[in-house]
């Protein structure tokens, strides 16, 4: 989801910025991507179906505020690790 969620962010930028060409394309497609994704889940669920085998129904659960904000943190100090970096680095 990252991959096809940056490449429709790089193509929006780019059509903002007037760069027609190269950010309809790349918009384009990332939501063809998307529909892949989509249409593969659709696919894998239905196939699934037609041999009895259905995903199990699990209730999502909360993570512990501790650990929701040691990965806020953690993703942070990677930012900043990243962003501080020089371009030869």
């Amino acid at each position: 989801m990252l991959i096809p969620a940056m490449v429709v962010t790089i193509g929006i930028h780019e059509l903002a910025n007037e760069e027609l060409e190269s950010g309809t394309v790349r918009l384009v497609y990332g939501l063809m991507c998307f529909c892949l994704l989509g249409a593969g889940i659709a696919a894998a669920y239905t196939l699934g179906g037609l041999f009895g085998v259905h995903p199990p129904h699990i209730t999502a659960t909360k993570l512990p505020p501790l650990a929701v904000l040691a990965f806020v943190a953690l993703g942070g100090l990677a930012l900043v690790v990243a962003l501080e970096g020089r371009r030869r680095d």
